[in-house]
């Protein structure tokens, strides 16, 4: 049988912090409401053309990442320090280690140790969501066969 818990793996997990860390990394509000260029500059830049293509765009949505973000909040709020360690980790992930070390004021094996138990507690977050939204399309289905049937 397969359970929620062999759906959520490890190489998952680590792959929605890291979506999650380009995603929060980016700046979207960049430019909002004033124009990248002024008119001159966007004359010369474009060869004696403006772009026609002015006005608002929306921001890039991203509802994995949006989640994960909803889910170190969550974290932030309880456990502050052990959210750092993570954000530092899926934000800067080419930073070197001793750098990370240096921000975080502690030793290598102990921001090993911190940084699993974070990814822990992330795993096991999403699997009980997982199973909570599970338990619910049980009891849907379960109601509506009852009424079919009755």
């Amino acid at each position: 049988m397969i359970t929620v818990e062999k759906i959520i793996t490890d190489e998952y997990i680590g792959e929605r912090l890291r979506e999650w860390g380009e995603w929060f990394s980016r700046d979207f509000t960049q430019h909002i409401g004033f124009p990248r260029l002024n008119n001159l500059a966007r004359i010369r830049e474009q060869g004696g053309q403006i772009i026609k293509a002015t006005g608002q765009k929306p921001l890039p949505t991203n509802t994995k990442a949006e989640e994960m973000e909803s889910i170190l909040m969550t974290l932030n709020e309880n456990q502050p320090a052990l959210a750092y360690i993570l954000m530092m980790t899926y934000l800067y992930p080419d930073k070197y280690i001793g750098v990370i070390e240096k921000e975080l004021g502690c030793k290598k094996s102990h921001y090993y140790t911190q940084r699993n138990l974070v990814f822990a507690w992330v795993k096991g977050y999403l699997v009980a969501k997982m199973q909570s939204k599970l338990k619910k399309i049980k009891r849907r289905v379960r109601m509506n066969v009852e009424m079919t049937a009755g």
